[in-house]
């Protein structure tokens, strides 16, 4: 557990987003002072920049003035202990409960052979070499906008996990990030480092969600991954916040030779959320397979994007999303390919699908694109927004179904494509059990 949790409730106490609260942070954390400059950096950035002003996403109305910049130290609720998984079935099990983070179970015999399943802090005092090496070289920029900077200056909690060389994880890695009621009015904002050494295997399950939330609470979380040569690393990652969260959250990939990264992601909670995911195969050989899946309902708004960057010849990629809307809900979904210069002989292909429930919902944006400045590559993509045919549900409905069940049976069949991509049994059903949810 991280040395900080004694002195977390003083900072939680505190008001305004400050350099001096930036210095505490650090000093409670006993961070080493590398980092505690990366920190001041993001801080002098946060401070000059303005509130982002994006196309379809209102954030003028947020009152960082008003938050509480660190969230408490706060127990395991008893509404997310049955949803935690067996000690017997996980290599290792961590969990963040809005500031305070705890492994839960680590695998002796995994950890003698090299495994590190830590929170970020602690990680960055005993093993803070490898820390260092890869903290923040994913590509992503606290020069962003203001919530990436909000993020790099004031983050608390977050994990760490390292996969050694040529070590082979078996069992699922679980991540769990959860949001209570005692961080209502505070800003959330770990940050994750996922380090797969070269040859090493591992598959990593990262699921979020909140509840009992009075009023409404800022994520701002990002998760870096580097998956080194010729390892292999099955992501997925389900967020579900049951409550009032406004997320602006990042995540990063970066696959080396020969590796391969899987990504499963899936949006299904919160109010708002504005959602980038960057992944890049940076060496020869490398590949990348990113399925995105969504259902929003009632007032919900998604602003999605990804990006899969080819930056060596002989890579290859897929970018497959899919999802519902029902109710008054919004959607912006940008995907892109990008194929550098000399990157020949590269790969990709980017399809989007959303099917809408409601006449109230709407797609604002549905942008696939593609740059591309090497020769001799394969790069395409597609897009449909449509609705639910008509015929199909008179069909279905004809034979004995009421409404919401014949809905239900051609949501399933719309999300079939999709869940016959995603390599992991139980995020199949996972997914499939959160969209049904939406299905009234």
């Amino acid at each position: 557990m991280a040395k900080s949790v004694d002195n977390l409730e003083t900072l939680a106490q505190a008001q305004g987003f400050t350099a001096e609260l930036v210095d505490r942070i650090a000093r409670a954390h006993d961070e080493p002072d590398w980092l505690v400059e990366r920190r001041r950096e993001a801080f002098r950035i946060f401070s000059e920049l303005p509130l982002p002003s994006w196309r379809h996403t209102r954030v003028d109305d947020l009152k960082l003035e008003r938050l509480r910049p660190v969230a408490p130290a706060s127990a395991l609720p008893a509404w997310a202990e049955a949803s935690l998984p067996p000690a017997a079935e996980a290599a290792a099990i961590a969990v963040q409960v809005d500031g305070r983070v705890e492994v839960t179970h680590l695998d002796p015999a995994l950890a003698e052979r090299g495994l590190v399943v830590s929170d970020l802090h602690t990680a960055a005092r005993t093993h803070g070499e490898l820390v260092q090496k890869y903290f923040m070289q994913s590509g992503l920029d606290a020069g962003a906008d203001r919530f990436a900077a909000l993020h790099a200056a004031f983050w608390t909690g977050g994990f760490f996990v390292y996969v050694p060389r040529g070590l082979v994880v078996e069992k699922p890695i679980y991540l769990v990030n959860l949001i209570t009621g005692r961080a209502a009015g505070a800003s959330v904002s770990g940050h994750g480092l996922v380090v797969v050494d070269e040859q090493a295997e591992a598959t990593l399950f990262d699921e979020s969600d909140a509840h009992d939330l009075a009023e409404a609470a800022l994520y701002t979380g990002q998760l870096e991954i580097h998956v080194q040569p010729a390892a292999r690393l099955n992501y997925v990652s389900f967020q579900n916040w049951r409550g009032p969260v406004r997320e602006f959250s990042q995540k990063a990939g970066v696959v080396r030779r020969d590796a391969t990264l899987r990504v499963t992601t899936g949006f299904f909670g919160g109010n708002q959320t504005r959602h980038q995911f960057f992944l890049d195969m940076v060496e020869p050989g490398a590949s990348m397979e990113h399925i995105l899946a969504y259902a929003a309902a009632g007032q919900q708004h998604f602003d999605l994007f990804t990006r899969s960057r080819h930056g060596a010849p002989s890579t290859f990629g897929n970018m497959t999303a899919r999802g519902i809307l029902t109710g008054a809900s919004r959607l912006v979904y940008q995907g892109l390919i990008r194929i550098d210069r000399g990157a020949h002989k590269s790969e990709d292909y980017l399809s989007s699908n959303t099917l809408i429930l409601s006449p109230e919902a709407k797609v604002l944006d549905d942008i696939p694109s593609l740059e591309i400045e090497a020769d001799d590559v394969k790069a395409s993509h597609g897009a449909t927004v449509g609705q639910i045919d008509q015929e199909q549900l008179f069909y279905l409905r004809s034979r004995g179904l009421d409404e919401k069940q014949a809905r239900r049976l051609l949501v399933s069949g719309f999300f079939e494509p999709l869940l016959g991509k995603i390599p992991n049994e139980a995020a199949q059903e996972r997914i499939s059990e959160l969209v049904l949810e939406k299905v009234v």
